[in-house]
């Protein structure tokens, strides 16, 4: 039986936390995804295990360093 856990952490770390808790609960990056980014990521993943090209994803302007 595992012993409860906490820890408070705010920004960078609280992600990365979560991010492994949802490993541990089975829960993947893309699963969290809204529905046609998810689909979009998935055909990626796809095509590349594939040996597919893969187009470079569009990144909009204001995102753009």
């Amino acid at each position: 039986e595992a012993n409860p856990v906490s820890i408070d952490a705010s920004g960078l770390l609280a992600r990365i936390f979560q991010h492994e808790v949802d490993h541990l609960d089975g829960v993947l990056f893309v699963d969290l995804l809204p529905e046609e980014m998810r689909r979009e990521a998935l055909t990626t993943l796809r095509n590349q295990a594939l040996g597919l090209p893969t187009p470079a994803p569009e990144v909009p302007a204001e995102e753009v360093l």
